[in-house]
């Protein structure tokens, strides 16, 4: 709803990430910028050498759990979002289920110009927004403060670091379900 929309708009971004990543033909670049409020994270997706314009994504957040720290991961697909009571959420995927829709949204308006939506839903891939997967990991018992991976590691599987106000540093291994304080 808009009166929703709005309200999220007012509270201002803490944090603002960015990343970047090959388009399939070679040629281009695909550029995310991803605005981090305590009730949402927005994401805005570009392409290099295009006159295209594309829509921003909006994931809402729990306003019984505000966002406290953010960061993308060492693919550049993943956001990893530090929560109020401790918890730490991987949305898997996201930046490239984004880039994927909205190459696909824009091709099949450049085909159809403005369609019904039953036929976007035979041609578009799911929407971001409703095919979210998520990892969540929790071991801080107060606001999770910072975020960051460590980019010596693997890129399939690094290393996040997150600290708390608990005064201790985690180190996570994700994808293993693994914490170490």
């Amino acid at each position: 709803s808009i009166s929703k929309s709005k309200s999220i708009m007012n509270t201002l971004p803490f944090k603002m990430l960015s990343a970047t990543s090959p388009l399939p033909n070679g040629n281009d670049a695909s550029i995310f910028v991803v605005l981090v409020r305590a009730n949402a994270i927005s994401i805005y997706y570009d392409q290099l050498l295009s006159s295209e314009s594309f829509s921003p994504l909006l994931i809402t957040m729990p306003s019984n759990n505000p966002l406290t720290a953010c960061g993308i991961s060492l693919n550049n697909a993943d956001i990893t979002c530090g929560h109020y009571v401790g918890n730490i959420r991987v949305i898997n995927n996201i930046l490239k289920d984004v880039e994927v829709y909205q190459i696909a949204t824009r091709k099949e308006q450049q085909l159809h110009g403005t369609t019904s939506k039953k036929s976007k839903t035979a041609i578009l891939p799911p929407d971001p927004l409703q095919n979210m997967i998520t990892s969540r990991v929790h071991w801080h018992a107060l606001p999770v403060s910072t975020i960051v991976y460590d980019s010596m590691s693997y890129v399939q599987d690094p290393l996040l670091y997150s600290g708390g106000e608990e005064s201790v540093l985690v180190t996570w291994q994700i994808s293993q379900g693994k914490d170490r304080p």
